[in-house]
């Protein structure tokens, strides 16, 4: 399967999994337990499609106690999964530090691609952003590609 096709499946397991297990809500511990499901949910799926191909919470390394929650070893590619489309920002940047981190701490096997997931308005939340666009506009200075895909 090639690449765009293969990265386009993996968005489309993320949204089926959001569209069976979230539900928008006020209680941060319900929308914290239900994310955590919608999560699990996608990276099993994705792990169905080939386990030896992909990992899930993957460590970032070194003593960073933070995880990739998947990636693709075959293109080296991270996709990180930010269920509620709520305040972005955030684990935006968190998510590139830690394929930061990570290619720092595997030189030998560095990711080549982020792949940034989250509701249609966190992605135009993003899209808005000048600083998120100048991030996205140097990323190849710091030998990443990043994308950001709507669920």
């Amino acid at each position: 399967m090639n690449t765009e096709k293969l990265k386009k499946e993996i968005v489309q397991i993320a949204r089926a999994a959001h569209n069976h297990h979230w539900r928008a809500t006020s209680s941060q511990p319900v929308g914290n337990t239900q994310a955590k499901i919608v999560t699990e949910t996608w990276q099993k799926n994705v792990l169905s499609i080939n386990p030896s191909r992909f990992q899930t919470e993957v460590p970032v390394g070194g003593n960073i106690h933070e995880r990739m929650d998947l990636i693709d070893n075959s293109n080296r590619i991270a996709y990180e999964f930010k269920v509620s489309g709520k305040n972005p920002k955030h684990e935006f940047y968190k998510d590139i530090f830690k394929v930061f981190a990570y290619n720092f701490n595997n030189p030998n096997n560095k990711l080549q691609k982020l792949v940034f997931i989250t509701e249609p308005a966190g992605i135009k939340s993003l899209q808005n952003s000048g600083l998120v666009s100048s991030v996205l506009a140097m990323s190849s200075d710091f030998n990443i590609q990043i994308e950001l895909k709507s669920i």
